[in-house]
């Protein structure tokens, strides 16, 4: 998951650090698999994009060549024209190696559900969140909110890397306000925030209050903690 939020042109020596930050930090100090309160991948692409200016661009996906482009969220940021849809939709644009094709995306998000391997609540309320503000933002135009969730990592984010089981809630209620909250911190950092994209630091936000959703949304059991006659 860490490479899938990588450019395809970041120096290799980079990606062995944001690995070692990851399997090391982020999860060995921790206790290992299970015990880390953060999602590892997350945490290290955040770590790497403080650390690494590269990883924040992308790789432009063209037949002849590979060259440094920026990104949809990039040119959104500068004033300048984006790719259409079709093209967000299916990768023809600059971007991370697994944040680029939306349509592969969707598909191994359905491929996820049907073998319930993960729940809808998280991604559509992400999603959902991230497109309904979008909407009102951009002064309700629909093509400008669609294209803020095929930019930058939103899909894959929601999709593969919200949907952790150790670092997201356990009761669907709880999931809904962890997909909400993580969709709204998108916005706000990708309007009014330094960096154009805010999947990632939104996630890790969500990631540390998480253990707070599942206390306030966990199920209690008929008959405990009434008074004591």
């Amino acid at each position: 998951l860490l490479g899938m939020n990588l450019p395809a042109n970041i120096p290799l020596w980079q990606c062995v650090v944001g690995a070692l930050f990851a399997i090391v930090v982020v999860k060995g100090l921790f206790g290992g698999l299970g015990y880390n309160p953060v999602n590892p991948a997350i945490t290290a692409r955040v770590f790497m994009l403080v650390a690494f200016s590269a990883v924040a661009g992308g790789a432009n996906p063209t037949i002849v060549d590979i060259t440094t482009s920026a990104t949809p969220l990039e040119q959104l940021a500068k004033g300048a024209e984006v790719p259409s849809l079709l093209d967000m939709f299916l990768g023809l644009h600059g971007g991370a190696i697994g944040e680029t094709c939306a349509v592969a995306l969707l598909l191994g998000g359905i491929y996820l559900l049907v073998r319930r391997v993960i729940t809808w609540h998280i991604p559509v309320s992400f999603v959902g969140c991230v497109f309904l503000l979008s909407f009102f933002v951009e002064g309700m135009d629909p093509i400008r909110a669609l294209t803020m969730v095929l930019s930058g990592g939103l899909l894959l984010g929601a999709i593969f890397m919200a949907t952790d089981y150790v670092t997201s809630p356990a009761t669907a209620f709880g999931k809904i306000v962890f997909g909400l909250g993580a969709g709204a911190l998108t916005v706000l950092i990708r309007y009014w925030g330094v960096y154009p994209e805010g999947v990632s630091f939104a996630i890790l936000l969500m990631n540390i209050l998480n253990p707070y959703i599942d206390s306030w949304t966990k199920h209690k059991v008929l008959g405990v903690g009434g008074k004591k006659a």
